[in-house]
């Protein structure tokens, strides 16, 4: 499967980098985002993994360095879902890895109608 970022994803990649918890020396990554895309989605029925890979990463010279697994002092709603969720973006080697999002409660099916970020 290959497929491009949703809105929910791209949403919680700039929430990500909104946060005041997010380093701004790390803003260069928002560069990378035209090369992004979804190798696979993985539904644990608590959560969800997005795992990414890039296109033309020829053009792209990545921090090697860069380890970290980003966050926001918000969370996740759903409006057909009562509990929050939490979402964390990985990046490993100077590269977008994953997305996890990961429910309070006991499970999670995937759907969702809209969604919000709140305190």
């Amino acid at each position: 499967m290959v497929d491009y970022l949703n809105k929910l994803e791209f949403a919680i990649i700039q929430e990500v980098f909104k946060s005041k918890t997010t380093s701004k020396e790390n803003l260069f990554l928002l560069e990378y985002l035209p090369f992004l895309k979804v190798v696979e989605r993985d539904f644990t029925g608590v959560g969800l993994y997005v795992k990414f890979d890039y296109d033309n990463i020829k053009q792209i010279e990545f921090n090697e360095n860069l380890n970290a697994n980003l966050s926001s002092n918000k969370s996740l709603k759903f409006d057909s879902f009562e509990e929050y969720f939490s979402f964390e973006l990985s990046i490993d080697k100077g590269k977008f890895n994953y997305i996890e999002i990961v429910t309070y409660d006991d499970g999670w099916d995937g759907k969702y109608d809209s969604f919000s970020f709140e305190d």
